[in-house]
């Protein structure tokens, strides 16, 4: 997919839970649900994560491990100064009742929803790295399409059609006319 789709996806895919929130958190969760969209690309193209592995995109930024270990350490962090009663490190002041832990679900989302994307083309992904280089696709053969297919512009299309459709219903819902 190309990457104004991975964004756009991204964002997408953090409405249902944007919705229920006031306007700063719905917009941060969108932002971040952006920002997760494009993390596995941006990782393989400005970091050396892939080199090591896979001498070309879609390297290990692009396999359920990294996403996994990405998530668990704020979420672990997160439980565990909740639990133990102890103050939050700074870095992690944002994270004060759920609101962390839902940035961290739209995070979450938008880097699901680029492999779920990046799994729908001919190249599919290899969702295991570093550990096996078995591809896996979501789709069978003749529904796949080129990274700028049909699907590309579809998914697009479908990603404005959601936010359209999440801004009527934000709209309706905090602003009652």
């Amino acid at each position: 997919m190309r990457r104004i789709t991975h964004l756009l996806l991204g964002a997408a895919v953090t409405v249902p839970i944007a919705i229920d929130h006031p306007v700063v958190m719905a917009a941060g969760c969108l932002v971040v649900g952006v920002i997760g969209g494009g993390t596995p690309d941006w990782l393989d193209f400005r970091t050396g994560l892939r080199r090591p592995f896979v001498p070309r995109h879609r390297g290990v930024s692009h396999g359920l491990p990294l996403l996994m270990g990405t998530l668990a350490v704020p979420v672990a962090a997160w439980v565990m100064m909740r639990n133990w009663g102890g103050e939050p490190p700074r870095i992690l002041e944002s994270m004060e009742g759920l609101q962390g832990l839902l940035l961290l679900t739209a995070f979450g989302l938008g880097w699901l929803s680029h492999l779920v994307a990046d799994a729908c083309t001919n190249a599919g992904l290899q969702p295991f790295l570093p550990f096996s280089r078995r591809r896996g696709w979501l789709l069978p053969r003749r529904m796949r399409s080129r990274y700028d297919g049909y699907l590309d512009k579809l998914v697009r299309l479908g990603a404005l059609v959601i936010l359209g459709f999440g801004l009527v219903v934000y709209g309706q819902q905090w602003w009652p006319a």
